[in-house]
């Protein structure tokens, strides 16, 4: 009797599983040199399985650095609402965020994102992300002064998060810390 294979092979969340290994090998590689081919080998899938969920690599790509930006923007959310908001927690949130979802902060920082065919939003990541910036800044700080912190902090937090992450630099949480407080005062 032919009997139909029952324990037919179920991945789960597929989708999930090819973002969360696709940034992996972002943050590995420091680069956006991935194929479907080998996310699918990674996922124990076949390639066909990956263009069930995206139709490009590229999409994939655009899919992990727009989750990037909504990961963050929460973060930062979250401190807007906290009892004591301030631009220190701010920039130690986004140093955070670029150490612990590294292939999603590099996939939202590389230039040739906004260039992709698949990302249609009207802003660039990066734009929706200082803007956001702008915003949380503009409402405690004298008005002569938002686009010069506004500037400093991004500046700042975003080359100690890339010097971290390249592993120029391993400075502590006080000593980040410090610096913010130094710079923006």
């Amino acid at each position: 009797m032919n009997k139909r294979k029952l324990d037919t092979y179920h991945h789960g969340d597929l989708r999930s599983d090819i973002i969360e290994k696709s940034s992996s090998i972002i943050a590995k590689n420091g680069s956006l040199d991935f194929s479907i081919r080998d996310i699918s080998k990674l996922c124990g899938v076949s390639p066909a399985a990956i263009y069930r969920h995206f139709k490009t690599r590229n999409e994939i790509v655009v899919t992990i650095a727009l989750e990037g930006i909504k990961i963050l923007k929460n973060n930062f959310e979250e401190i807007r609402l906290s009892k004591n908001p301030s631009l220190i927690k701010l920039g130690m949130a986004y140093i955070s965020f670029a150490k612990e979802y590294e292939g999603f902060f590099r996939a939202m920082n590389f230039r040739q994102i906004a260039e992709m065919e698949e990302y249609t939003e009207v802003e660039t990541i990066s734009e929706q992300l200082i803007s956001y910036i702008f915003e949380f800044v503009a409402k405690g700080t004298p008005t002569n002064k938002v686009k010069m912190n506004t500037q400093t902090l991004i500046a700042y937090v975003h080359g100690v998060s890339f010097l971290s992450i390249d592993g120029c630099i391993n400075l502590e949480e006080k000593e980040i810390e410090k610096s913010l407080k130094a710079i923006l005062n």
